[in-house]
């Protein structure tokens, strides 16, 4: 089992992803339950994201960087 930890940078990179969106409409994008979403953001500790999970973040940046 994996320890778990604060990941401060991690909630901040996904605070910006989120952006105006909803979590839920947000979590759809990414292809993740707002559950899910709601205790990555909120939960003082938490595991390590996983791969999938970080990649389909990176992916909702790169598009709204396109935007901006």
């Amino acid at each position: 089992m994996t320890e778990k930890k604060e990941y401060q940078e991690f909630r901040r990179i996904l605070r910006e992803a989120l952006g105006t969106d909803k979590q839920k409409e947000y979590a759809e994008k990414v292809g993740i339950s707002p559950e899910h979403l709601n205790r990555l953001l909120n939960n003082n500790l938490i595991n390590c994201p996983s791969k999938a999970t970080l990649d389909q973040i990176i992916k909702s940046l790169q598009i709204l960087r396109l935007f901006l």
